[in-house]
């Protein structure tokens, strides 16, 4: 299955991203020859093979989930530049944008 121009603007548009027209030729010709690699792997034979979720039998060691004392909030607040009401203050970045999809 090959990915076209309008699958690749589809995908833009719902991850909210912008491309030039070179951007989008490289994308279509990157996406498509992963869907072709993905075909070529689909097709192994795998009958027989066992499932297995790692590499390795080895199991994850898990440390105890123990509660530790934190700082407080006035040690937290000691050395930020602004504060308000016990809260750090920290300059707009991002502006609001009406969306229109």
């Amino acid at each position: 299955m090959a990915l076209t121009y309008d699958d690749i603007d589809k995908i833009a548009r719902l991850a909210r991203l912008k491309h030039t027209p070179e951007e989008k030729r490289k994308l279509l010709s990157d996406l498509n020859k992963i869907l072709e690699y993905m075909e070529i792997i689909d097709e192994i034979d795998i009958e027989g093979i066992d499932e297995m979720s790692h590499i390795t039998h080895q199991q994850t060691p898990f440390r105890d989930d123990v509660v530790k004392t934190g700082l407080s909030q006035k040690d937290a607040l000691s050395n930020a530049p602004k504060t308000q009401d016990g809260l750090f203050v920290v300059p707009k970045i991002i502006e609001n944008q009406d969306s229109t999809e």
